[in-house]
């Protein structure tokens, strides 16, 4: 047959079968971008509300079905126009440690940013917690690390110690990249000189070789014990 652009219709059957289940089975496909816009208001009332329950507020208030992957980005659409993106939130960190710090002398925040200004660091030590450890808890200090979820996949550095009721008491933590050498030292530096400062402590932690060598680096040797 020839390339032409005519289209010849031999046959037509002016017949159209509608079957009722069609109908039912036919629903709109919902997107989450505007499905969050059209129902932020309700959310707002219950921020805490689980996937689930805004899939069941989705099917019940707007008549449409979605799938647990739909609801979950759209709890996620809504919560940037909540929150912000996530992005921004990164802009407002020495403004808000400053202000935490101006609220509380005793707290201490340290904060880091690269070449491009772009998030690093953070290291946080309330007063509180400083305060505590320096009037009589153990000089036994719990160290690890923390793989976090989220689009940015940070790590998460703590120091705890025990109190009297041998209950877990926090000293500090920090926001780094990864569990790299430099920002393992970059942390015990800022615990032993914000936190521990002249007290001799022991360090508790597992056998990772990046926090061998950092607490042998700045609390010596001897003053570390691993567990299995």
């Amino acid at each position: 047959m020839r390339e032409i652009d005519l289209m010849v219709i031999r046959t037509f059957v002016n017949v159209h079968n509608h079957f009722a289940q069609d109908a039912i089975e036919c629903r709109p496909i919902p997107k989450s971008k505007y499905v969050a816009i059209i129902i932020v208001e309700k959310v707002k009332l219950q921020p805490d509300a689980t996937t689930y329950q805004i899939k069941a507020t989705v099917e019940s208030e707007c008549g449409m079905g979605m799938t647990y992957h739909q609801a979950w980005s759209c709890k996620e659409q809504m919560m940037k126009l909540f929150l912000g993106k996530a992005e921004d939130s990164y802009k407002l960190l020495p403004w808000l440690c400053e202000q935490i710090m101006e609220a509380d002398p005793q707290t201490v925040m340290e904060w880091t940013f690269d070449l491009g200004n772009h998030f690093k660091q953070l290291f946080i030590a309330y007063g509180c917690s400083i305060i505590g450890f320096l009037n009589g808890y153990r000089k036994i200090i719990f160290i690890d690390g923390c793989h976090l979820s989220g689009p940015y996949k940070e790590t998460l550095l703590s120091a705890s110690t025990i109190d009297t009721d041998n209950q877990l008491f926090p000293l500090a933590y920090a926001i780094v990249s990864v569990e790299s050498l430099d920002d393992w030292m970059w942390f015990l530096h800022n615990l032993k000189t914000n936190v521990t400062r002249h007290v001799e402590v022991t360090i508790i932690s597992d056998r990772h070789q990046n926090i061998i060598t950092s607490v042998r680096k700045i609390y010596g040797f001897n003053r570390h014990a691993c567990c299995s």
